[in-house]
C-alpha cells in the first residue's frame, strides 16, 4: 500500500471491513460464470495499492464500488486525481485511463494515457 504510515493502517482497516462485502457479492452470483467475472473484478480493486482510494471510497458500499468500475467513474487514485478505471465486460478488461501534460513548445497540452489490465 501507497501512502503515509497513518494512511496505510488506516486504508488497511477500511479494506479489510470492505472484504466480507465483496466476498458476498461473489458468492451471490447467479452462475459460475458471472461469481469467476465478479472474483476477478473484486480482485482487481482489491489490489488498488493508493491508501488514498480507500480512505475516499470509505463510505461507499461494495456495491456502489463495482458499480462506479462499470460505469467508467471509479477513481483508482482517489478523488483527487483523474485516473479513472472503466470494467468492459465483452473482453474481460479494465481500462485505466488518466491525462498528462505534454510539453509542446507553447506551454503544452493534455494527452490522455491509457492502460489496458486484462482480468
Amino acid at each position: 500500500m501507497k501512502g503515509s504510515q497513518k494512511q496505510i493502517k488506516w486504508a488497511e482497516d477500511i479494506k479489510n471491513k470492505k472484504l466480507d462485502g465483496f466476498n458476498e457479492i461473489v458468492n451471490a452470483a447467479k452462475d459460475e460464470t458471472a461469481a469467476v467475472v465478479l472474483k476477478k473484478i473484486v480482485d482487481y480493486i482489491l489490489n488498488i495499492e493508493k491508501a488514498k482510494f480507500w480512505i475516499d471510497y470509505r463510505d461507499y458500499s461494495e456495491y456502489r464500488i463495482i458499480d462506479a468500475l462499470f460505469r467508467g467513474s471509479l477513481l483508482i487514485d482517489g478523488f483527487n486525481n483523474d485516473k479513472k478505471a472503466k470494467f468492459d465486460p465483452a473482453t474481460t478488461t479494465v481500462t485505466e485511463s488518466w491525462k498528462v501534460i505534454v510539453q509542446d513548445g507553447r506551454g503544452g497540452h493534455y494527452e490522455e494515457r491509457k492502460n489496458i489490465v486484462k482480468l
